[in-house]
């Protein structure tokens, strides 16, 4: 074979430009999956975060409910207090 019509040539640049292109991709995969990795992280302190928020939450309300409870057994509060508030 003398003379191909710059056919080997061609392919053997075709398949350079393929390696490329494979090689940005993995690259575009590499990028979203720590991408992801990064988001769940963030959603995970998020919802740790908003966990102990509730949790503070529900001890305030304990402790304001039977502040509440209190006075309404010795009298200085109201029933209708105590009604609302364990509601």
């Amino acid at each position: 074979m003398l003379y191909d019509g710059f056919l080997t040539s061609s392919e053997v640049k075709r398949f350079k430009q393929a390696q490329v292109v494979r090689y940005f991709e993995l690259l575009g995969e590499v990028e979203q999956k720590s991408l992801d990795t990064a988001l769940a992280y963030m959603d995970v302190q998020l919802f740790r975060e908003l966990l102990r928020l509730a949790e503070e939450n529900l001890i305030t309300h304990v402790d304001v409910f039977k502040q509440i409870e209190e006075s309404v057994e010795v009298g200085v509060g109201r029933r209708a207090d105590l009604e609302q508030i364990s509601g």
